[in-house]
């Protein structure tokens, strides 16, 4: 008998993707660990067997493997992750089948019926050997992907004839047309990109939470800066200027010297340097004996400039979304509308 014989002796289908299946399943690494140790048990009761010449010992060992398939659905639920366990499976499934035609029914009276099924049993050996050899197997995958994808090639041949723009698909697409091929999605989807069909894969949502300066921050800084605006005592001292900051680069221009019309010249700055000009003021304002309030507030907005908006890149941006969400806060308060887009937890598709 040939390998497709053995197939569909068993009732496996002759198609490749028995390697497939099994990875189709759990493949963490317990999965792993608890699959092997199930076939290393069985290949040493099934070795012990071969060797045995007391019929109890057989039979006690032909009971111990006709527990693993219990074994295999209490840890796993189903029959096993391995292609192995599935022959396995399938083996036992056709020799049960068997003993119990031959046992009962029509056979039990009929010794050529008999001896039909007992040299169909007798194919077992032959059946493992071909059946549980990984490397033929996984040939045999191969060489059905193979001409799995070749027929995919032609039919996107066929139908993308005399287009002079080829459509994209979309991941899923690619997706759903492997699962009905039974084609691993890397080599679907190889076939479609080498057609020159572009594989369109989905946008992954941005957390807008991750995009701001976390909310606290961000209303103790307005906070702030509103205490600033307000108090009476800066009147008349060298900060008098920064009365005027709205947010933390128009504080970093007044305090080092600048106007307010050089304010979007800050705006520009490396943030290394907005970073010292906090870091230098943070020093001044710790030494300032005055204990009038604008000191206190000048303070804590230079610390958390220094500490938690100049510190990198990332947290400068996030400042940067936090202070431009707040302007189209106010724009769309005005027009009595407030769009999503405003809305914390909202999510957006990233643009790269």
């Amino acid at each position: 008998m040939d390998r497709k014989n053995y197939y569909e002796l068993l009732g496996l289908p002759f198609d490749g993707s028995l390697e497939g299946r099994a990875k189709a399943g759990r493949t963490d690494m317990l999965d792993k660990m608890i699959d092997s140790a199930l076939t290393v048990w069985r290949d040493k009761l099934i070795s012990d067997k071969a060797r045995a010449t007391d019929k109890a010992k057989i039979l006690k060992i032909e009971e111990q493997l006709a527990k693993e398939a219990d074994l295999r659905r209490a840890m796993f639920g189903r029959e096993g992750t391995s292609p192995e366990g599935m022959v396995e499976a399938a083996i036992r499934k056709w020799n049960s089948r068997l003993e119990s035609q031959k046992a009962g029914g029509a056979a039990a009276g009929d010794p050529a019926k008999r001896a039909q099924i007992d040299a169909e049993l007798a194919l077992e050996a032959g059946i493992r050997a071909v059946m549980l050899d990984k490397k033929s197997r996984r040939s045999e995958a191969a060489d059905m992907i193979e001409k799995c994808c070749g027929k995919l090639s032609q039919l996107l041949d066929i139908q993308t004839y005399g287009q002079s723009e080829l459509p994209d698909v979309t991941e899923v697409q690619v997706k759903n047309v492997a699962q009905r091929l039974g084609l691993p999605y890397d080599k679907a989807a190889e076939v479609y990109e080498s057609k020159g069909i572009k594989v369109i894969k989905p946008r992954k949502a941005a957390d807008l939470k991750k995009s701001f300066l976390d909310d606290a921050t961000f209303e103790n800084l307005q906070k702030l800066f509103e205490k600033l605006h307000n108090d009476k005592w800066i009147k008349g001292t060298p900060y008098e200027n920064a009365a005027k900051a709205d947010d933390l680069y128009s504080l970093a221009c007044l305090l080092d010297g600048g106007r307010e019309k050089e304010v979007s010249v800050y705006r520009k700055k490396p943030t290394k340097t907005l970073k010292d000009i906090m870091d230098k003021f943070s020093v001044r304002l710790a030494s300032d004996s005055g204990s009038r309030s604008y000191a206190a507030i000048l303070r804590d907005l230079v610390s958390i400039g220094a500490s938690r908006v100049f510190d990198s890149e990332e947290d400068r941006e996030r400042y940067a979304h936090s202070v431009k969400r707040k302007s189209l806060a106010s724009s769309f308060r005005c027009c009595g509308r407030r769009p999503l887009i405003l809305k914390r937890t909202e999510t957006l598709p990233r643009t790269a």
